[in-house]
């Protein structure tokens, strides 16, 4: 089964409102991807039965957490700190299990790109992309061959690729061109969760071994 994107959601919240995400409308097994941003220095709490992948405290704090759709799943609340602005992104595919994560290094001089990270990656594999940053404005220089996926929220941004072959996967073209923001990216790799590649990272991720 090929890796297929099936939908984006984003919100943005204000002073400390929780966010909501509902998975009710998604297939069994599909694989969901949030990046949440509060304002602050606190992190969100992340709800029981995702697993935190990432998080990163520098101006903002922000976590990257993944869900694969269960029976039954309907709304999870994730909890922003009191009087913190917050925002989210969450992508979900399908024939997609969880791989491998990179973090960027946190970009803060004015006129600094941020460069997302390469990743070793197999030719089963998709790319996907997530970043944010402090500022409320700014434009997005999308990496070749890459597709966003979400342009509503204005301190974050997301991005796939379908297409790539096996090797070191590294989109440093791409960056968010914020003047003085403080901003991070991460660059995840999906497996295709129909095919078992012979390889100590792969079976690991499909729970083999």
């Amino acid at each position: 089964m090929a890796i297929t994107h099936q939908r984006t959601d984003s919100n943005t919240a204000s002073l400390g409102a929780d966010l909501t995400v509902d998975l009710s409308s998604d297939t069994i097994g599909d694989l969901a991807i949030i990046t949440i941003r509060a304002g602050g220095v606190t992190l969100p709490t992340i709800p029981g039965g995702w697993t935190t992948a990432a998080s990163n405290v520098s101006a903002h704090a922000r976590a990257v957490a993944y869900r694969v759709k269960e029976s039954g799943d309907t709304t999870f609340q994730f909890d922003i700190a009191a009087g913190l602005a917050s925002s989210y992104i969450m992508d979900v595919f399908r024939g997609a299990t969880w791989g491998e994560i990179a973090e960027s290094a946190v970009s803060v001089p004015n006129g600094t790109a941020l460069e997302f990270p390469a990743l070793t990656v197999v030719a089963t594999s998709a790319s996907y992309l997530s970043a944010t940053w402090t500022a409320a404005s700014g434009t997005i220089t999308v990496p070749t061959n890459y597709t966003s996926l979400n342009t509503a929220v204005v301190n974050q941004w997301t991005g796939w690729d379908s297409t790539i072959s096996s090797g070191s996967l590294d989109p440093a073209d791409g960056a968010t061109q914020q003047q003085t923001a403080n901003r991070i990216g991460w660059h995840i790799e999906l497996l295709d969760s129909t095919t078992v590649v012979n390889t100590t990272k792969n079976l690991g991720a499909l729970g083999v071994g």
